[in-house]
C-alpha cells in the first residue's frame, strides 16, 4: 500500500522518495488503514521503496494480494502519468463495493489495474461485476514481465493473461496491455490471431509515456505487421509433432483422421487458417477448423451443399465432447464463437473451396488441398496462404 492515514485522519501518500533518516522518523508517527482502521506498518528497506503494510493475521476486505517493489513502482508512475491529464486518486476506495483500485479517475468513471500477479477468473469476475455496478469501466494493465515473444514472430499469452483481454474500443479487435515502470513505457498487443492456447500472432506496439495520453491509449494508431510466412512455418512445425505426444490430448482427431486415410501431417491445408475472431475458441486453430472440415466437407461431398445450422449443432456437439474447448473472456461482452465460425467459412470461401449461394448456404466448390505423402505438406499451406495474401492485397 502507498495510502495510510494518520490518528488525525490526515492522509499520507508515498509517491516521492525521501532519505533513509526522514522515513526512519516518519515511523514515530501511528499509521492506520483508511478502509478497516487496522494498523499499518511503514516499511522502508535500503533496496525496496517505502510502503504501508497491515500487521500479521489482519483481514482487511482489500488486501487482495502482496504488492512486489515493482507494482508499487507501477502504481506510482501511472499517478504520475495521468496527474498530468486529469484528476486521478491513489488506492481510492469505493465502499458500495468494497473494493480499492489502484488507481481511480472519478471524472471519467474509470478504475485503473495494474496487475503482476495471478488471479482467478473468480476474482476477476467478482473484481470487474463490482466496478460495473457503479458504472465504472475497469481498465486492467498487465505487468510488462509478462509480456514475452516466441521465436519466429510469434507472442506467448498465458492462460492467465487471456482473461485480460480488453474489449475493443477503436481497436477493431481486443487488445492486452501491459506497462513497465523501469522505462516507462507501455506496450499494446492488438489484432491479436490465436494460433494455439498460449501462442499468437499480433501487431505490438511500443509507447513512452511521455508521447500517450490516456485518450490515445483507447485509441492508439498502429500499422498492422504481415505475419503470413511465419504462420505456415509454424504451423508446418506443429503438423510434424501433434500426433507424437504421449498420452495424446488429440485422440479423437487422429482416429478421425485415420478412419479417412489421412496422414496425421498430411491433413488438409484448409485447416489452420488465421481467423481474427478465433480467440474465442481456446484449442489449437488446426483442430478446431479440423473438426469442421472431417465433420462436413468430406471429398465425395464436392457438389453438395451445406446449411451453416448444420455445422453449428456440430460444433456444440463438439464443445459438450469436449473435443474443442472454448475460452474463457470475462471482459469480452459482445460477440461469441460463432463469430469465428462464420469468418473460418467467409475463409474458405476466399480460397475458393466453398461459395455461399444464398445467406448461410454454402455449395462444396472442389476437393481440400493435400500434398502427396512423398511432398511436404507445408507446400500447400504456402498455395492457401498465397491465396489469402493476395485477397489481403487486393483490399
Amino acid at each position: 500500500m502507498l495510502v495510510a492515514q494518520t490518528e488525525t485522519g490526515q492522509k499520507i501518500t508515498l509517491l516521492e522518495r525521501y532519505s533513509y533518516d526522514y522515513y526512519q522518523a516518519l515511523k514515530e508517527t501511528k499509521f492506520y488503514c483508511p478502509i478497516c482502521k487496522g494498523k499499518l506498518i511503514l516499511k522502508v528497506g535500503v533496496k525496496n521503496i517505502a510502503h504501508f503494510a497491515h500487521e500479521p493475521q489482519s483481514s482487511c476486505a482489500c488486501e487482495y494480494e502482496r504488492e512486489t517493489p515493482y507494482h508499487l513502482e507501477g502504481k506510482k508512475g501511472l499517478y504520475r502519468w495521468l496527474e498530468k491529464q486529469t484528476k486521478v486518486k491513489m488506492e481510492e476506495y469505493l465502499p458500495s463495493i468494497s473494493q480499492r483500485p489502484d488507481l481511480f479517475l472519478p471524472a471519467s468513471h474509470i478504475a485503473i489495474e495494474f496487475q503482476c500477479s495471478a488471479l482467478s477468473l473468480e476474482a476477476l469476475r467478482k473484481r470487474n461485476k463490482g466496478y460495473y455496478r457503479l458504472n465504472v469501466t475497469p481498465l486492467w494493465i498487465l505487468s510488462a514481465k509478462r509480456f514475452r515473444r516466441n521465436t519466429k514472430g510469434s507472442l506467448k499469452v498465458s492462460y492467465n493473461e487471456w482473461k485480460f483481454l480488453q474489449p475493443p474500443v477503436s481497436h477493431s479487435s481486443p487488445y492486452l496491455l501491459y506497462y513497465c515502470p523501469n522505462f516507462s513505457r507501455f506496450t499494446i498487443v492488438s489484432d491479436i490471431i490465436a494460433f494455439s492456447p498460449t501462442s499468437v500472432f499480433a501487431t505490438v506496439s511500443y509507447y513512452s509515456t511521455a508521447s500517450l495520453s490516456l485518450h490515445s491509449l483507447f485509441h492508439p494508431r498502429y500499422s498492422k505487421a504481415s505475419f503470413f510466412v511465419p504462420w505456415v512455418i509454424k504451423k508446418g512445425e506443429w503438423r510434424m509433432k501433434y500426433a507424437l505426444y504421449p498420452k495424446n490430448p488429440y485422440a479423437p482427431l487422429l482416429k478421425l483422421l485415420y478412419t479417412n486415410h489421412i496422414p496425421p501431417s498430411h491433413f488438409p491445408s484448409e485447416a489452420g487458417l488465421p481467423v481474427k475472431s478465433g480467440y474465442f475458441i481456446e484449442s489449437h486453430s488446426c483442430v478446431w477448423q479440423l473438426y469442421i472440415l472431417l465433420d462436413h466437407f468430406l471429398p465425395q461431398k464436392r457438389n453438395c451443399i451445406i446449411h451453416y445450422e448444420t455445422i453449428l449443432k456440430q460444433f456444440k456437439r463438439r464443445i459438450q465432447s469436449r473435443h474443442v474447448k472454448l475460452r474463457e473472456l470475462p471482459m469480452i461482452t459482445k460477440g461469441s464463437f460463432e463469430d469465428a465460425l462464420k469468418e473460418y467459412l467467409r475463409l474458405l470461401s476466399t480460397v475458393g473451396f466453398i461459395t455461399e449461394i444464398e445467406t448461410n448456404c454454402f455449395l462444396i466448390n472442389r476437393m481440400w488441398t493435400t500434398m502427396p505423402i512423398h511432398k511436404h505438406p507445408i507446400d500447400g499451406d504456402y498455395q492457401i496462404m498465397n491465396k489469402l495474401q493476395l485477397k489481403q492485397q487486393k483490399g
